[in-house]
């Protein structure tokens, strides 16, 4: 794995080589309600992060480059600079040796985002699973800007600069 970013008492490392990516796939489906996101090719830089702490990986994100242009237009989002967090998965056993980690490991995400000159970050909760409902988006500062067209899910946006 290759360090991006050194935050708190973790690091965010983004996931390379095959041994990582099988072990990624297999916590992503275990800890995920939707699992790992095997075959998306039309995901624009798609990159598999771990929040680590030591040794542990404690919270798993996919995120791609946000390709939704309804939301991107709505909102005058840049196109190269707009990102969206996919996917989540907190691993339970760090949970309960470090516990709750899930904020810290987005702030790490947003920290390393922020340092690169990326504009915004986009989320998506869906709320028929009674485990989400947007709480931790709502503590990092995310505004919460729709609901989708069923819906079931809300979207949050945190603008990463003006």
């Amino acid at each position: 794995m290759i360090k991006l970013h050194e935050c708190g008492r973790g690091c965010l490392y983004r996931v390379l080589t095959l041994e990582e990516r099988r072990k990624f796939r297999f916590l992503m489906n275990k800890y995920n309600a939707y699992g790992h996101l095997s075959q998306a090719p039309y995901l624009r830089r798609r990159m598999d992060l771990v929040y680590c702490i030591g040794e542990d990986w404690c919270v798993l994100f996919t995120i791609h480059l946000m390709t939704n242009p309804t939301i991107l237009t709505k909102y005058r989002l840049d196109w190269d600079r707009t990102w969206f967090i996919r996917r989540v998965a907190t691993i339970e056993e760090c949970r309960e040796k470090y516990g709750h980690v899930t904020v810290e490991a987005h702030q790490c995400l947003i920290d390393w985002l922020r340092k690169r000159g990326e504009s915004a970050v986009i989320a998506l909760v869906v709320t028929e699973d009674v485990r989400r409902s947007g709480a931790t988006y709502k503590r990092l500062g995310f505004q919460e800007v729709g609901r989708t067209v069923r819906g079931k899910g809300r979207w949050f946006l945190l603008r990463l600069k003006e």
